[in-house]
């Protein structure tokens, strides 16, 4: 069970993410695109990765956007998969 606190800190990390990525989560989450994996197993995967603060310092780091995700990302084939739909 995640934490509402830390489920909002990794609903937030998610989010940004997919931004820095060029690809819409609100709209994959109400057009359904996320499939099996919806919103909150999405978050559930990003609050059991290990790697929190070095994601923090990539999406800083990238602000501006990026082509891919980080290969530790737990979604980032969803991730991924959403920004080619676009």
């Amino acid at each position: 069970m995640v934490k509402i606190d830390n489920f909002a800190r990794h609903s937030e990390l998610l989010q940004t993410m997919a931004s820095t990525l060029g690809a819409d989560l609100g709209q994959a989450v109400l057009t359904d695109r996320l499939g099996h994996f919806p919103f909150p197993d999405m978050v559930y995967r990003c609050s059991k990765c290990p790697k929190v603060e070095t994601c923090e310092s990539w999406l800083r780091d990238h602000a501006s956007g990026a082509t891919e995700t980080p290969d530790y990302c737990r979604n980032k084939h969803l991730l991924e998969g959403l920004r080619e739909d676009a």
